[in-house]
């Protein structure tokens, strides 16, 4: 296994960990306005992940993570995008 596609095994396995904590903790952060910064630290992880996964793309591993961090991409942005735009400022 290369060095690439261990670094992104372990940004997407962090990226995930992440999530779960963040989903289980989000009435602390709506409560503190720290919503819109922890799904900015997914996506940035995400995109870490995604683009140690294309160093990597030659290797079955690289070519599954490729996969599944497009997904979760394309899910971190559409729940940042809804944040920003959705959300009741006061």
């Amino acid at each position: 296994m290369s060095k690439p596609s261990k670094l992104s095994l372990l940004a997407t396995a962090l990226h995930i960990l992440l999530a779960i904590l963040f989903f289980k903790y989000d009435e602390w952060l709506y409560t503190y306005d720290l919503e819109n910064l922890a799904i900015f630290i997914l996506i940035s992880l995400v995109i870490a992940a995604l683009m140690l996964a294309i160093q990597s793309r030659k290797t079955l591993l690289g070519v599954l993570l490729i996969i599944a961090n497009s997904i979760c991409l394309v899910f971190g942005l559409f729940l940042w995008y809804f944040a920003v735009n959705y959300t009741f400022k006061v």
